[in-house]
């Protein structure tokens, strides 16, 4: 994920808090960054991306509660029939297109938001119609976001 749709998503509001969190979770071993080029349609200057280590998936599995049931089938027309290996992306610019149409949609609404889901690319085998025939729909990407606000808010 790139550096500036990470502080849109956690709410910061100038860069350089981004910037610090992100070099403290690389010095922890959680997070590492790689430097990319994107090519002329998104940018030809180099961009860091961010993205958890194997340490760092484990501490998130530790400390974020499990979703409770009604949440856990969050995506639309259920689950993927597989997942793929995010270490394996191939398409790193449309990945990064995908992350900047989050954020901006993100900045766009009222309050602030917590992806609880993601999913790149939304690949679905949707169901055979009457006329027996299965469809399947692929999207670059997926996610659903709730509301970070408490109820009383």
């Amino acid at each position: 994920m790139p550096t500036h749709v990470v502080g849109v998503l956690l709410g910061h509001r100038q860069a350089v808090t981004t910037a610090q969190l992100l070099a403290r979770l690389r010095r922890a071993g959680l997070a590492r960054d790689q430097a990319s080029r994107l090519g002329p349609l998104l940018g030809s200057r180099p961009i860091h991306l961010w993205s958890l280590t194997s340490a760092g998936r484990t501490f998130i599995a530790t400390r974020d509660p499990a979703l409770p049931p009604e949440d856990a089938d969050q995506m639309q027309y259920g689950e993927p029939e597989r997942w793929s290996d995010p270490a394996r992306q191939r398409n790193v610019p449309l990945l990064v297109a995908c992350y900047r149409l989050l954020a901006q949609v993100a900045t766009g609404l009222d309050r602030p938001v917590q992806v609880s889901a993601w999913e790149h690319p939304w690949i679905r085998t949707i169901m055979p119609t009457e006329r027996g025939r299965s469809r399947r729909a692929r999207l670059p990407a997926a996610a659903v976001l709730h509301s970070r606000q408490t109820d009383d808010e």
